[in-house]
Parts: structure tokens; C-alpha cells; sequence
């Protein structure tokens, strides 16, 4: 077992951790502004949220946006069942 003192590390390392450290919460940042850009245009196309100002949470976000979807699929089922199919030339 060595006795004596610590090694501190050199002001250099010291200085890249620093600058590591920023670099990665600046990453961070962007990371959570672009998350939430994509939740506010999400908001924007879904109707029950589209004319609110009042913030929304994550969550209710992606709830509307699940019951929108179902909807449409439900439209879109309820627009194939009531049309007769298409008669093509030569087929009986």
C-alpha cells in the first residue's frame, strides 16, 4: 500500500471534463427541444387540442393523437363498407 499524497488532476483535464460535461448537457437541450417541437406540432394536428393555447401534458398529446387515429380508421372502414365495388371492363 503506497503512502502520500493524492494525485489532483492537471487544470487540463480538468478544463476537457468541464467542456465534455457542457457539450453533453448542450446536446441535451437540443435533444429535449426538438422532443418538444414534435409534441406542440403533434398537438397542432389533433383537433381536440389544435385551437388551445393552454399547455397541454405529453401524455393527453398522445392520448388525442391515438383516439384521432382510431377515428379515422373507423371512417375509413365505414367509407369502404358503403361503397359498391368498382365493375371492371371484362369481367363478368
Amino acid at each position: 500500500m503506497s503512502v502520500g499524497r493524492r494525485r489532483t488532476p492537471s487544470s487540463r483535464s480538468v478544463t476537457r471534463k468541464a467542456t465534455d460535461y457542457k457539450m453533453k448537457n448542450e446536446r441535451e437541450r437540443q435533444r429535449i427541444r426538438q422532443v418538444n417541437e414534435a409534441f406542440d406540432e403533434l398537438r397542432h394536428r389533433v383537433p381536440v387540442y389544435k385551437a388551445t393555447s393552454k399547455r397541454v401534458s405529453k401524455l393527453r398529446i398522445l392520448e388525442g393523437a391515438i383516439e384521432y387515429i382510431r377515428a379515422l380508421s373507423k371512417h375509413l372502414e365505414t367509407i369502404k363498407e358503403s361503397k359498391p365495388p368498382k365493375k371492371t371492363k371484362g369481367h363478368k
